[in-house]
């Protein structure tokens, strides 16, 4: 007999009986190596646990640093699953530096599933080697998250000033690290010496990580504005950028600092624009009061590009649409930002996109983002698909904002992009023709999408998933095929199929079981497991009865995964159940004490779905 691997306990694993598995239509070849024998040490992530130990007993220290690794990539479930935190913890005695800040790492990436250890992790803010230090302050900040109470907080807030290392004078890569740990945990009872530090630090690395630190303290970092609103016109390029970026995680507060940021878009650095122009993704339409818009719409006239690309690309975001004929003028600016690929390339700076680097794709996006008055330019941005010489960048941002604007006429000369030699364009094309059938009751264009399913480069067969399933109506009928990609190699390939059979309703609930059977697959990566139990929930919500229930009782099963993003796919998926869902009371009572914060958040959020 064989046996689908449902969910593991600790280092055990329970399984599921399917009769007559073997002979089952619905699996397909490359989806049989997944089950087991009884007996057989279950595989998680690409080995067992055996084979995890004996990568981390090997005398070379590059297996040890590989294997490492590759448990931090398991994340928690390296934790929960194989139960690997005391063996990752014994690997900080090894005497190689490198396989100490390995270890450190994995375990950081396994969060507050290892907050058990954080304690003991305060030994090694002592170690001879500043790597170390630096990477044990770090991870305990990681592990110990933003559940943990100001007695374990004060030790990284101590750690904020030069001189607070036990009279040795602390490096600025501590003080850098401590502030970093201060963000993870969310530590915002130690604001005082925050602000301290704030205002008298002069060190770069140092006032990028506090400033870091309060990009993830979200709304309790509103009463800092002012102190980060004052760093906005730093002389270091990295500092503007990181001030930035923590005005724009300040929630309701950060609009308010538009007219300030406005600057910022000329700025000579290439990553403090993008975080402008960010900024001004995040505060939409409430950053153009107060004049905000019209101080960026003097940037399409500048001489420099890059400047008209960030200009161009705020003013989308602020749905600034009685300028859309001002940023249509850009659609034949001939500037091609050649030196930001360059500078990209030498690895000097990181890669921007073609919006922040090219005033033709920047304004094409653009008139996408403003509504009719943008939509008005339709033809001017389909002659981008035309124009001989244009880059695949150019034609993917004209086919992506046609789609944005509904625009029907042109879906034709959009659907011969699907037969273009670059994976780029086709990727657009696909989106472009899902986002015109998401406006229109037909699809002309669903059997190319379609073809594109079997697409030799991966993010062109997930654009095509999502692109089906934004097909009302034509979308189910390539449902077997879209399936099929839920065995795809590719992640991101097989959560895009996953979310497609969930869109697809009500022919998706035929595919229940091809769902479940991903869901529970031990060897499949978490992203993807989640995206199945997701589209399980929309199954769920649109069965009826008894086949409504049931199927709700295999989801909760999903609620004591191994994996923090399976847990909370379930939770959210029990939700909609709503006042149905009482029965689940218990298993969202004990999914509330879960170690990790956002699984705790979806249980809170389940629980008052169903009224428990």
């Amino acid at each position: 007999k064989f046996f689908l691997p449902h969910s593991d306990r600790s280092h055990g694993q329970s399984y599921r009986v399917l009769p007559n598995m073997c002979a089952m239509s619905w699996i397909s070849e490359p989806v049989r190596p997944l089950i087991r024998e009884v007996g057989q040490e279950p595989l998680v992530g690409s080995r067992t646990r055996t084979e995890w130990l004996m990568g981390l007993a090997s005398p070379d220290v590059r297996v040890k640093c590989q294997t490492l690794s590759e448990i931090g990539e398991l994340g928690d479930v390296a934790a929960s699953a194989l139960d690997l935190v005391p063996d990752v913890m014994s690997m900080l005695m090894d005497g190689a530096a490198k396989v100490r800040c390995a270890a450190l790492a994995a375990l950081g990436s396994m969060g507050e599933m290892a907050a058990g250890e954080a304690k003991a992790l305060l030994a090694f803010l002592h170690d001879g080697s500043l790597e170390v230090r630096c990477a044990a302050i770090r991870t305990f900040g990681l592990v110990a998250g933003p559940a943990a109470g100001p007695e374990l907080a004060a030790e990284p807030a101590a750690r904020l000033r030069p001189g607070a290392g036990g009279g040795a004078q602390l490096s600025t890569a501590e003080r850098a690290a401590a502030a970093e740990a201060l963000g993870a945990m969310q530590a915002a009872a130690f604001a005082g010496e925050v602000r301290a530090a704030l205002r008298e630090e002069q060190d770069e690395e140092v006032l990028v990580a506090l400033l870091g630190a309060l990009a993830k303290w979200g709304d309790d970092a509103q009463t800092f504005l002012s102190e980060v609103a004052v760093h906005l016109s730093d002389a270091r390029a990295g500092v503007r950028a990181a001030a930035v970026t923590a005005l724009t995680s300040a929630g309701d507060a950060a609009p308010g600092h538009a007219q300030a940021v406005v600057g910022l878009l000329w700025d000579a650095d290439s990553c403090t624009r993008s975080a402008a122009v960010d900024f001004f993704e995040a505060t939409g339409t409430l950053a153009a009061r107060g004049g905000a818009a019209e101080q960026v719409s003097r940037g399409l006239s500048d001489a420099d590009g890059r400047v008209q690309a960030a200009c161009a690309m705020a003013l989308g975001h602020m749905k600034a649409n009685k300028f859309a004929d001002q940023v249509a003028n850009l659609l034949n600016a001939s500037y091609k930002g050649d030196t930001s690929v360059a500078l990209s390339a030498a690895g000097l700076e990181p890669v921007l996109p073609a919006t922040l680097r090219r005033p033709s794709c920047a304004a094409a996006t653009a008139l996408g983002l403003m509504g009719q008055e943008g939509a008005a330019h339709a033809a001017e941005v389909a002659k981008m698909l035309e124009v001989p010489g244009s880059g695949p960048e150019d034609v993917a941002a004209a086919a992506r904002s046609l789609g944005r604007m509904g625009a029907e006429a042109h879906e034709e000369s959009i659907r011969c992009l699907l037969d273009d030699t670059s994976a780029l364009v086709r990727e657009a094309a696909c989106a472009a023709l899902g986002a015109l059938a998401g406006s229109s009751e037909s699809s002309p264009s669903a059997d190319s999408v379609a073809a594109r399913l079997w697409d030799r480069h991966p993010a062109v067969r997930a654009a095509a998933a999502e692109a089906l399933a934004q097909m009302r109506f034509e979308g189910p009928r390539y449902l077997d095929d879209v399936v099929r990609l839920l065995s795809d190699r590719v992640v991101s390939v097989q959560v895009a199929a996953a979310r497609a059979v969930g869109a697809l309703m009500p022919r998706g609930r035929l595919y229940a079981p091809r769902l479940l059977q991903l869901a529970g697959s031990p060897a499949a990566r978490p992203a993807a497991r989640a995206a199945a139990v997701a589209a399980l929930g929309e199954v769920m919500a649109a069965e009826e009865g008894g086949r409504r229930v049931a199927l709700g009782e295999e989801i909760a099963t999903f609620a004591e995964d191994q994996s923090g993003l399976v847990r909370a796919a379930a939770l959210r998926a029990l939700a909609k159940l709503g006042q149905e869902g009482k029965q689940f009371a218990d298993t969202t009572k004990a999914a509330c004490q879960d170690p990790l914060e956002f699984v705790r958040a979806a249980a809170d959020d389940c629980a008052l779905a169903l009224g428990s």
